[in-house]
């Protein structure tokens, strides 16, 4: 059986931006190209507030099967469509988020696919 992966406020931000990214793509694509939509995410971001964590994203999902990965665009895709309140409720009921991982407070930040979540905790951090 395949598990979510765990994940910090900071990773799980840069997962549904990276898929946010992708766009249209079908999901197998998706699943494919996640690592480099997150390369993307990291460089578009401060290189302080991103680098250190990015880094071991990146290195999570090329270790990831391909069942995981699908399992975690489904989760990062549910996150922009399916979810009401703010950036780390979000993440936490799609199950992005681990337990008693937390950051910033984000919640009062409305969700927006254009603006990007991992933008809106880089003008925090």
């Amino acid at each position: 059986m395949t598990t979510m992966p765990p994940l910090t406020l900071r990773q799980g931000l840069m997962i549904v931006d990276a898929v946010n990214g992708l766009g249209a793509a079908e999901r197998t694509a998706k699943a494919r190209l996640l690592a480099r939509g997150v390369a993307q995410v990291i460089a578009l971001g401060s290189p302080e507030t991103w680098a250190a964590e990015g880094r071991v994203l990146l290195d999570m999902i090329e270790a990831w099967s391909v069942d995981r990965r699908l399992m975690v665009v489904d989760a990062a895709e549910r996150f922009w469509t399916g979810t009401e309140g703010g950036y780390e409720e979000g993440l936490r009921e799609v199950g992005l988020l681990s337990e008693g991982a937390s950051g910033p407070a984000l919640d009062a930040v409305s969700r927006s696919p254009t603006s990007g979540a991992a933008q809106a905790l880089g003008r925090r951090s």
